[in-house]
Order: structure tokens, then sequence, then C-alpha cells
């Protein structure tokens, strides 16, 4: 089945009767902001998100598989650009429950509307995340817009050596972009959604900051 919105098309089964109208309000109601921050006017047809719910964890994996690379068991949401179509899959509340143990409705929403965040990055910057972006600046973004771990204190240390090898949490990456919205602005913030380099360049800056810093405002 498939409900229809003005920026996504949502595919459930009988498994998500239950709460598919309050995740589509709740996307409805959310991604206006997020458009917003984005400074997206225009929503072009052909970029409509196309959100998959799975009710099948080893089919979720086997589609979310891409070049032989296949997603970390506790994937529950994946955001993939493929022939022109964006696309987000994630498990339903059901298998979440079993994947992530403490899922519930809103925690699902949030997974949704972080990959919506990839999406409308993508759409912004007409190029791949990969190409464009670098993992803490992506991910940051994603969490920091969609406001998912808003509950979450933010980090008080940065570890340059942690987050260059990919070994910082999410709330890490939460804290680096939130200091750079707060002490350069969204405009800059926007200017480098597409320059690697110049968020390469921005991030021992950045955790040396927050480091003498210690705490700052959320």
């Amino acid at each position: 089945m498939t409900l229809q919105s003005d920026y996504f098309d949502i595919h459930y089964t009988n498994d998500d009767l239950s709460y598919i109208q309050e995740m589509t309000a709740f996307l409805r109601e959310k991604l206006p902001d997020i458009m917003n921050f984005f400074d997206i006017k225009q929503f072009d047809s052909n970029d409509t998100l196309q959100i998959y719910l799975y009710n099948d964890y080893e089919q979720f994996i086997k589609d979310c598989t891409i070049d032989e690379f296949v997603p970390p068991s506790y994937t529950a949401a994946k955001f993939e650009r493929m022939h022109g179509i964006n696309i987000i899959r994630a498990l339903n509340l059901t298998e979440q429950k079993v994947v992530k143990k403490d899922s519930d409705l809103i925690k699902l929403e949030y997974r949704i509307l972080h990959e919506c965040v990839h999406a409308l990055h993508r759409i912004k910057i007409r190029m791949p995340l990969t190409k464009g972006g670098t993992l803490w600046f992506v991910e940051g973004l994603a969490v920091t817009v969609s406001h998912q771990y808003d509950d979450i204190p933010l980090e008080s240390t940065c570890i340059l050596e942690d987050i260059i090898a990919h070994k910082a949490n999410y709330n890490t990456y939460r804290t680096l972009v939130t200091y750079l919205l707060q002490e350069y602005g969204q405009d800059f913030l926007l200017s480098i959604l597409d320059k690697k380099e110049i968020q390469e360049e921005l991030l021992p800056t950045l955790c040396n900051a927050i480091n003498r810093q210690k705490t700052f405002k959320k």
C-alpha cells in the first residue's frame, strides 16, 4: 500500500496500519522546516521521497546492500539515491523493536526524519553525499537538523583522532555541527554543504574550540 503526500510517498504493509497516519502527520509537520533550513523553495516532483517500511529484516538488509557493501546489523534506516530516485528504507516498528530493542514510534519517526535530512542535503547539492561531505558533517547535520538527539546533552570534548577514524558517536558529530552553526552561522554552513575539503580543514579548529570551551549553549 502507498500513502502519498506533498513531498513523500510511504510504502507500507498491513503491519503498519495502526500508526501510518500518525507517522505521515509527523513527517508533514517536520519536513517544511528542514526544507526551509536548506533554503529549498521549489520541490521537483522527481525529488519526491520514496519511503519504504520493511516487515522483513533480511529483505531490508538485502535491499540496502550496494556494491557488496552490507550494512551493519544494527542498521534500521538508510537513504540512497538510485536511478534518480530518492529512496529511504526503514524497518517498521515491529522489526525495529527486534533490532533496536528499545525502539518506539517516535524513535522510528526520527530515524526516518534523519534520513530525510540526508535526502534534502543531497537534493540541495545535486551530488552524492559521499563526494560532497565528510562523515562527521553529513551525520552531524542530519542529527542536528532533524532534532533527533535533542534530549541528550552535547559532548564536552571531541577527540580528533576518533572522528577521523570514524570511531566517534553521532552525538559528537551533532556537537561539532551545533558549534559550527553557533560560531559560523547558517549561511556559512550552507555554503560548505558540498565542500568536503573545507569540512576537513575546519575539523581540528572545531575540536580545539570545543575542548577549550567545555560547555556551550545547546
